[in-house]
């Protein structure tokens, strides 16, 4: 509001912002990859149950393990958006510590 209305931030607030949006992203990068590895091994687990059973025959499981595969890719695409958004909240923090005293940043 205080923006829009042609004033400052207050540093210490932006600062305080960077680092809890820091924390909601690393969160997010640490439950994303435990989600990832557990739905690699689970597509492992089909693949290798499914040629054990039936190693040359068509299998309908086939359409399941393509979708599993495109939750894989849903996956990844969080995760990078994670680390894009930790990216950008490390670049603001460092401009903001570049611009603002350390006295204020408390």
């Amino acid at each position: 509001r205080r923006l829009k209305a042609g004033g400052e931030a207050d540093p210490g607030w932006m600062s305080r912002s960077l680092v809890t949006n820091s924390t909601i992203n690393t969160a997010g990068i640490a439950l994303t990859t435990i989600g990832l590895q557990a739905s690699v091994g689970t597509l492992v687990g089909k693949t290798l149950m499914s040629a054990v059973t039936q190693p040359m025959a068509y299998n309908q499981a086939g359409a399941l393990v393509s979708v599993d595969v495109f939750s894989l890719q849903a996956s990844t695409n969080v995760l990078l958006a994670h680390l894009i958004g930790l990216a950008f909240v490390n670049i603001m923090t460092r401009i903001l510590n570049k611009a603002a005293p350390r006295a204020q940043l408390a």
